[in-house]
This record gives structure tokens, sequence and C-alpha cells, in this order.
């Protein structure tokens, strides 16, 4: 090969594996100081940016992509169509920002996104390739869990203060302080770091351990470093009170409870004598009921004790605790609005504000929405009468804060900014990826039977998660789900050739 293009490929191998080493920290100094001021700023943007002159030239050269990646970039070409057309929408300006500014800076993130993604897509090309990016990322998952770690005692001691060596520390990859109540990780808020954990970390972990699939060593078929790092993951994530985090960590754990009693049914079918399966009506279904429904009433019970865990520590599940007992008094006092006075009660109030409010911008433009970015300039117009009574929503509405509302919400966003056309082009591209992850999962063994069942494992958290974040340009978005586009990238291709040469490797 020619030393240009192998001194290229050995660059972006090695942006790579440090694009995956920096997932944890997500408003780097240099990079918010660089990028103007903005809370999203990644320091995998860095390493991204290094990577963009190789993307560049496979673009050039017509490299082939999986199929997962065209439905996406058939939704950036819509996004990008839908902010073209927002531009001669009568919106703006509003808090110093045009249309043009904020489509700019919306499309800006969701290139990021798609470079992310298909990065992941395109070069863990091969086993060697897979292993050590699992290698890279989970180096950067023990970082931030000892970081984590360190922030839990002076957490659990119910300090006042945080000890001012840690905050200078933290202050080095971070533009905020850490949190005297909750674990922040690397991230620049709790929220982020519950985020890393439900939608990157701990579906890999986890579905190391039940795939039998490890980067380290295994005992006894176990693996025992994945394990580990589960279980302490799952610590920190309490620690991190990001209440939709654990909803959706429990919403994976029961996915992965339920395809294991399904299974557990199955052996038990299998091993009733040949007679009593044939002499019962629906032998085959009675034992999955009952056992399903054992699973079920366990798996609630174990869910009101995480809950009840929680509440020891946060506050906002103490007070969904005593709901029942306030609705009668909420209901006389906001009649009309009951749904967003216990929404305000459980501390959730002003995120169904910004999801009213986008959904408005929505019910305005249904086609091809606002254009990306702009849907906050149709914020005032879309609040429902109860917003008026939030301090952060009057604090947002306020000529003196420059924040430019948005709303909260990637599916939110979504609807508001693309309409119902990029919408559809972005879900396909869900269904799409979901189809590859459950091709993978029922491979028999193998690094792809691993992947597969990550991606699954993540699906459930991904997706609620997406009604808390809503930016495109955080890395543990994306990089999961690209890894499952490029394990069945790989599986189609030995399919398709069998006893051929593997998969033209995206960087050699």
């Amino acid at each position: 090969m020619p030393e240009s293009k192998s001194r290229l490929d050995r660059l972006a191998w090695w942006a790579w594996l440090a694009l995956l080493a920096a997932i944890p920290v997500t408003s780097f100094p240099l990079v918010e100081a660089t990028i103007g001021g903005e809370t999203v700023s990644p320091l995998s943007l860095v390493p991204l940016v290094l990577l963009a002159a190789w993307l560049g030239r496979h673009v050039l050269r017509r490299g082939a992509l999986p199929g997962e990646v065209r439905p996406l970039l058939l939704f950036g070409l819509f996004a990008a169509v839908c902010s073209a057309a927002g531009l001669i929408l009568p919106l703006g300006p509003y808090k110093g920002q045009t249309t043009l500014t904020r489509g700019t800076h919306g499309l800006a993130s969701l290139v990021i996104g798609l470079g992310f993604y298909v990065c992941a897509t395109l070069i863990p090309s091969d086993s060697s390739r897979l292993r050590a990016s699992l290698k890279a990322i989970y180096a950067s998952g023990v970082v931030t869990l000892l970081w984590s770690t360190l922030q839990a005692f002076y957490v659990l001691g119910h300090a006042r203060r945080v000890p001012l060596v840690l905050n200078t520390i933290h202050r080095l990859f971070s533009v905020r302080d850490l949190f005297t109540n909750r674990v922040t990780g690397l991230a620049y808020e709790p929220s982020w770091l519950g985020d890393q954990l439900v939608v990157l970390y701990l579906p890999l972990w986890l579905a190391s351990v039940v795939a039998g699939y490890s980067v380290g060593r295994q005992w006894r078929r176990i693996s025992v470093l994945e394990l580990g790092l589960a279980l302490w993951g799952a610590v920190v994530l309490l620690l991190a009170e990001s209440r939709i985090s654990v909803v959706g960590f429990l919403a994976t754990l029961a996915l992965l409870c339920g395809w294991m009693l399904w299974r557990l049914a199955g052996r038990v079918i299998r091993a009733a004598p040949a007679g009593l399966r044939r002499s019962l009506p629906m032998a085959g279904l009675l034992p999955r009921v009952l056992i399903l429904g054992l699973g079920t009433v366990a798996f609630a019970l174990f869910v009101r004790g995480v809950f009840s865990l929680s509440a020891t520590t946060d506050w906002r599940i103490r007070r969904v605790f005593s709901l029942p007992e306030e609705i009668a008094a909420l209901q006389a006092e906001y009649p009309f609005e009951l749904g967003y006075a216990i929404a305000n009660r459980a501390a959730f109030a002003e995120r169904l504000v910004y999801w009213r409010a986008g959904l408005a911008a929505f019910e305005r433009y249904p086609i091809l929405g606002v254009g990306v970015g702009n849907a906050g300039f149709l914020f005032e117009q879309g609040i429902p009468t109860f917003g008026y009574r939030l301090e952060e929503i009057r604090r947002v509405l306020s000529p003196e804060t420059l924040s430019f509302p948005n709303p909260k919400s990637l599916w939110i966003r979504l609807l508001a900014e693309t309409g119902i056309v990029g919408t559809a082009a972005f879900l396909t591209w869900v269904v799409l990826t979901v189809g590859a992850a459950l091709m993978l999962a029922r491979e028999p063994a193998g690094e792809l039977r691993f992947v597969g069942i990550a991606g699954l494992l993540a699906m459930p958290a991904w997706l609620l998660e997406g009604f808390s974040l809503d930016t495109f340009a955080l890395p543990q978005t994306w990089i999961l789900l690209g890894l499952v586009g490029a394990a069945a990238w790989r599986k189609r291709a030995q399919s398709s050739a069998p006893g051929s040469e593997n998969l033209t490797a995206a960087v050699e």
C-alpha cells in the first residue's frame, strides 16, 4: 500500500481508540471554548476531527457502507431539507438567535453524531479491531467508575461541600463543578453519566456475561471482569440518581430476565415426559405462563426494592411514593391541570412543559417541521398555562437568560424540527438496527452474538433516554448502535461469500 495511505490508516486507528477512551468526558473546557461555549462539547470531538480526513477519503473512493448507515444518511438529508425550508418560516429572531444560526448549529451537531456512528460502523471491521475497541471502551468505563467512586465517599457522607482538590481535578476536564449530592463521573451532569452507563457500558458488560464473550479471561465460562464491572456500574448508576436512566436500566433487566425465563421454560418443556406433553392441552404454553408469571412478580418486588433504596437518598423518589395521599388535594386545587400538578410534585413538570411546547411546534408544521435547532423559536407560543407557575420556565423566558430553549426530548425534537418526513426516516433506521441486532443475537456463539445481545439490551434504555436528552452530539448515543451495524455488515458479507476472505477493512 502507498506510504501516505498507511500513515493515514494508522492515524485513523489511533484516533478511533482515543475517541472511545474519551467518551466519558462530555464538556471538555478546551472544546467548549473552541466551539463557542456549548454545554455539549465532548472530548471525543477532537479525535473525530482527525478522523474526518479518513472518512472523506473513504467517501471519495466510493467505499462501501453498511446497509444500516443509509437510512440514517437519508435522515440527515431530510434534516437539511427541513432546515432549508425553516429559513422561510416566520420564526425569530429570539434571544439573539436567527433560524440561520440555529439551523447551522443544529445541523453541525447532527453531523457530529453521524460522524460518531459512521466511524463505529466502518472501523471495527474484524475480530481484532472489535476486541481492541471494546478494551478502549472498557478502559474509559473503568476510569469513570473510579472517579465516580471517589465522589461517592462525600455524597454518601452527606458532605456540604465538595473537597477542593476534587473540584480542581474535575475542572481539568469539565466546565462544571461536582455535585454534593450526586455523582457525575467525568460528565457534565449526573443524568449524562446515567445515559453513558445505560446505553453503552452496562449493556456491553451484561451481554458479555450472557454471551460468554470476554475481553479478559473467563472462570468456568463466566466473564468475571464484565460481571464485576456490571455490578459496580449498577451501584454508580443509583448514586447518580438519574431517574430516567434507572428506569431504562430496569427495562433492560426486564428484557434480559424475560428472555432467560423464556429459555428456562423451554428447557422445562423439553425435559417433561413425552406422554405428559401429549396428554395435557397447551402443555407447551402452561410452563411458560407459570414461569413468566412468577418471574414478573419477583421482578416487580425487585423494582420496588430498587426505588425504596433510591428513596433513601433522592427526595424526588420519596415524593413519588407520597403522591397517592396527595392526589385528592391536588385535584381540588388544580381541577383542570391535575396532570401537571402531579408531575410538579414529582419534580417532573418542567420536562412536560418542554415536551408540550415542542409538540405545539409540530402541530403547526407537521410535514417538515421547523428545521433542525429551531423548535425554541415557538417555545413561548406552546407553553401551557401551568408552565408560568414554574421557576425554571420563567427563568428560561426571561430576556436576561440567553440560553435557547429546546424540547428536552429527542423524539419530540424529531417531530418538531423534522416533521413526519424526518421522523419516519429516523425510525426506519431504528427498526433496521433492531432487526440487525436480532439477527446477530441468533448466532450460536462468538462476538457477533455478543454484539447483537448488547444492542438489544441497550435499546430499551436508549429509547427511554430519548425522553430526557435531545442532543445528537454525545458519542455514547451512537457507538454501540454503530458496532451493531458493523457486526451485521460482517455477518452479511460472510453469508454472501462463504469461504472468501474477510470483508475489506475500512482501516487497513
